[in-house]
């Protein structure tokens, strides 16, 4: 059975810094499949400011382009989520009333 992780942005930028450490190791394990990456909308959107951000294009040497295709890819392979946030308030409210 293939695990599933969630994989927060400051490791994806550090596994495009450098291709040693955890990061890194994380990072190959979800292009061979050999995990699986959960994705919601709005993680994808943070990956994408981040990773276009100037410094961070400086950092890993990556061009806007490369980013963009680094992402497409990311979200090709990822087990997509939907957050529903309503459902979790009317939950709460009935566990208050």
């Amino acid at each position: 059975m293939v695990k599933i992780i969630t994989m927060d942005t400051n490791v994806l930028v550090a596994a495009l810094i450098s291709n040693l450490g955890a990061s890194h190791y994380i990072l190959r394990l979800i292009l061979e499949e050999k995990i699986k990456l959960a994705l919601t909308p709005a993680v994808y959107f943070e990956y994408d400011d981040v990773l276009t951000r100037k410094e961070i294009l400086a950092k890993t040497h990556l061009s806007i382009e490369e980013v963009e295709n680094i992402l497409d890819l990311l979200a090709l392979l990822a087990k997509k989520h939907a957050v529903y946030f309503l459902l979790r308030q009317i939950y709460l409210m009935k566990k208050i009333i």
